[in-house]
């Protein structure tokens, strides 16, 4: 007796639209937190939206992602957010890795959680409870600093 394929388990999901259309459908199997953020910097006179995200998809390690480009707001435009429940969402971009790493993998090893860089004598790696961050995605990130 062949058995019936198993019903994948619906999960919760962000719907996101600008002016009525589709931008994305954040989610995931393994997605421990979303975020999706509408963000104003004064110096560049820019709002922008953007959806990002914690994946542990070997309850291990971290990855953080994003589902699209940022995508820039003008006066009048309309963003809509939808939360559902979905058996698919669209497939996240790994930013980076951040935390340790196990110990299969040799001595605990720390990464930055933007480019993926190793801590090394020449990488230094800043790390945190939640992230971490190499010296060079510090300056580019925060490009008003000389130094970190």
């Amino acid at each position: 007796m062949m058995r019936k394929p198993e019903k994948r388990a619906e999960m919760t999901i962000l719907e996101i639209e600008k002016n009525g259309k589709p931008i994305g459908r954040v989610g995931g199997d393994f997605i421990e937190s979303m975020h999706t953020t509408v963000s104003y910097r004064n110096v560049k006179r820019r709002v922008r939206l953007v959806s990002t995200g914690l994946n542990i998809p070997d309850r291990k390690s971290s990855e953080h992602v994003h589902w699209f480009e940022a995508v820039n707001l003008e006066p009048g435009d309309e963003v809509r957010i939808r939360v559902t429940e979905a058996s698919n969402a669209d497939p996240p971009v790994v930013d980076g890795h951040y935390g340790t790493f196990g110990p299969e993998d040799g001595p605990t090893a720390f990464y930055c959680s933007f480019c993926g860089a190793e801590a090394s004598a020449d990488v230094k790696v800043l790390v945190g409870g939640t992230a971490n961050i190499c010296y060079t995605c510090l300056r580019r990130h925060n490009p008003d600093r000389d130094k970190p």
